[in-house]
Formats: C-alpha cells, sequence, structure tokens
C-alpha cells in the first residue's frame, strides 16, 4: 500500500512477553529483527516505571508514558529525545468522562533554584572543609542534608531526596562542588567527600 500510494504509513506493534523490571528495546518486538529491518524509522512507546514516578515526584506513575526512538529509549527520562504524555480524564459537552492524552513535560530539578542558593550552598560546604560531607547518599553524613537544610526541602519526602540528587549531580558535573577520594581512619577505607569546586557562580555562569 504505501509504495503503490507513494505514502508514509506508522504500525503500531507489540512487545513479546517481558520480564517484571527489564526495559523493551525495538528487537522485542514481536517478530524482531525483520520488522525492524523494514522500518524507515522505529519508536517506542514507554510507559513509566515506579522509579521514574518517584524521580518526577508524581502521585500515579500508571498515568504517563514517553515515546523515545528506539536507539533512544534508554537514554535518561529526562533527556530531550524522550517526548512525554500523560493519561487525563476529559468532560465532553453530554457530559461523559472520556480518556484522553496531553503532553506533559518532565519535571526540571532546578525549578525555583536561583544562582544565590548555589552560592549558599557552596557557602556551608566551604564551612565543613575540617569534616566534609560525603558523596554517598547512603550515611548520615551526605551532603545532600546540607543541601536540604540550606534550600529548605524536606529531604523525608522521597520525591525530594531524588531531586537533591538530580540538582547535586549537575553541580558536580559543573564542578560547582567537586569530588575528593580521601582515607577514612573511622571507616578504615578510603570515602569521596564533597568540597567546594572551582566553578563560583558569583564569578562565571553555572546553572542554579
Amino acid at each position: 500500500m504505501a509504495t503503490k500510494t507513494q505514502t508514509a504509513l506508522s504500525l503500531i506493534h507489540h512487545t513479546r512477553k517481558m520480564q517484571a523490571g527489564q526495559a523493551a528495546s525495538i528487537d522485542d518486538a514481536r517478530g524482531g529483527s525483520a520488522l525492524r529491518g523494514t522500518s524507515r524509522f522505529n519508536r517506542m512507546l514507554i510507559g513509566m516505571t515506579a522509579d521514574e514516578g518517584l524521580k518526577a515526584g508524581v502521585e500515579n506513575h500508571r498515568y504517563y508514558f514517553r515515546i523515545a526512538d528506539a536507539e533512544s529509549n534508554l537514554a535518561p527520562p529526562s533527556a530531550s529525545v524522550n517526548q512525554w504524555f500523560e493519561k487525563i480524564s476529559v468532560m465532553t459537552p453530554s457530559g461523559q468522562a472520556v480518556g484522553a492524552v496531553t503532553e506533559w513535560e518532565w519535571p526540571d530539578a532546578f525549578d525555583g533554584i536561583t544562582k544565590e542558593d548555589a552560592v549558599a550552598v557552596r557557602q556551608a560546604v566551604a564551612e565543613m572543609a575540617a569534616d566534609p560531607p560525603q558523596e554517598s547518599s547512603q550515611g548520615n553524613d551526605w551532603v545532600g542534608f546540607t543541601v536540604a537544610n540550606v534550600l529548605g526541602l524536606d529531604i523525608n519526602e522521597k520525591a525530594i531526596k531524588e531531586r537533591i540528587k538530580e540538582i547535586l549531580k549537575q553541580w558536580i558535573k559543573e564542578d560547582v562542588l567537586t569530588v575528593v577520594e580521601r582515607d577514612n581512619s573511622r571507616a578504615g577505607r578510603t570515602t569521596k567527600y564533597i568540597f567546594v569546586g572551582s566553578n563560583n557562580p558569583n564569578i562565571t555562569e553555572a546553572r542554579g
């Protein structure tokens, strides 16, 4: 049909049965590589996982899904290659509630975080240089507690904790904060600590 009419066709297909927690790829489609090879462009429709829902701070992850290029379907959920949608209920003029889909944006971890906030966190970390906070979120010395205290965030909320992790990841990437591995005499091993990086938002432009 596509050849005779010189038109593009969009075919919707489904995957084979997947194991719980396993991420689907284009090769998991029924027919596998045979379908992939004959298609000009492949995309994956992927439901939001419980872990992604926690990071996004949504109440029910089952109401959200994304469309991603087949080669990019394993990219971070916040990546630009993902186009997110939300399943909602819409009232029709006749008074009936029907299901619909609307575009949805992955929340930005830095929404509401200013350059001054980054400076304040750097100052707090600098004051802890003699007994620096740790990079790992597993212990009570995690730098995330310092970030939460400075920014006034409730770290006891799981979504907030995940947000702080994303903020820290970006600040470390941009060298607003830096990771230094040192001997930990109390633990009897080396430990990764957080110190102030060379990127001072007061002087240079840094995200946040």
